[in-house]
């Protein structure tokens, strides 16, 4: 019961987050399905620290990811702060400089 509890307030909390963020979230965890295929399933080389093509595109699918949860951070804290500046009574952003 608490798993499924856990499970429920993880999903309310992925809701929250940008959508850019949220792809980027989508794409590591396939990145990382893809690096555990690539190393422990069938057809894997069995020599360690080598880096195959496979393992490769997978640690490039997570870079990946990981640069669309970056960006849908920074665009979602760049527009807070604009709605929050426009907020802000007596406060114009065409003030002349």
């Amino acid at each position: 019961m608490r798993i499924i509890a856990a499970v429920g307030r993880a999903s309310e909390a992925f809701d929250r987050f940008p959508i850019v963020s949220q792809a980027g979230v989508v794409v590591i965890v396939l990145g990382f399905v893809a690096d555990l295929v690539a190393r422990v399933g069938p057809g894997a080389d069995p020599v360690a620290g080598t880096m195959t093509n496979a393992v490769l595109s997978a640690h490039a699918a997570m870079f990946l990811g990981t640069l669309l949860v970056l960006i849908g951070v920074v665009v979602e804290g760049v527009r807070s702060a604009r709605r929050a500046a426009a907020l802000v009574p007596g406060r114009s952003s065409d003030a002349v400089r």
